[in-house]
Parts: structure tokens; C-alpha cells; sequence
């Protein structure tokens, strides 16, 4: 992925039910270029395949690490958390 185009992904891409950006698009630390971070707001279906594909890249693999305010990141793929208390009071105000 160029720099450019994570910019372009910054500025938005037309997709077919409308325009869609990116709140943050960067390298991923210690990665290659083909691993990259993008933070976004949108609900739509597929949208970060979508946008990469609108840009001309193939996603081989996606995994989301953040979903409203909680993460799962230091977490081993495969393994699961018990969300405290704070959480789970958060995520019922957001109803």
C-alpha cells in the first residue's frame, strides 16, 4: 500500500452507496507495507474491503481489534475476555 493511497482512503472513495473515508489510515509499526491500520465510523457492509478495493488492493486478511470503545488488543487469536464492569456499563449507556 503507498502512502498516497492512504491518504486517498483519508480524503474518501465513492462506493456504490455513497462516499466513505477514513478517520485514520497508517502503517501498522514493525509491519511491511501491506499491513495497515484504519480506524473508521461507518456501519456499511464490508466498507474497509470495499475502500481497498476502490483504491486498486485485494484484502487478503481483515481482523477488527477495536468495537465501540472495547478492543481485544494483547489478546491471543483464539482467546476471549470477560469484559468488566465499566465496560459493560458503557456499552448499556451507548444503547
Amino acid at each position: 500500500v503507498s502512502r498516497e493511497d492512504l491518504e486517498r482512503l483519508m480524503r474518501g472513495v465513492d462506493l456504490e452507496d455513497g462516499r466513505s473515508r477514513a478517520e485514520e489510515a497508517s502503517f501498522v509499526d514493525g509491519a511491511s507495507n501491506h499491513e495497515i491500520g484504519i480506524e473508521i465510523r461507518s456501519g456499511k457492509s464490508q466498507v474497509v474491503k470495499r475502500m481497498l478495493e476502490a483504491v486498486g488492493y485485494q484484502v487478503l486478511k481483515l481482523d477488527r481489534v477495536m468495537f465501540a470503545g472495547l478492543t481485544k488488543k494483547d489478546l491471543p487469536r483464539g482467546y476471549y475476555r470477560h469484559l468488566t464492569e465499566q465496560e459493560v456499563a458503557f456499552l448499556k449507556m451507548s444503547k
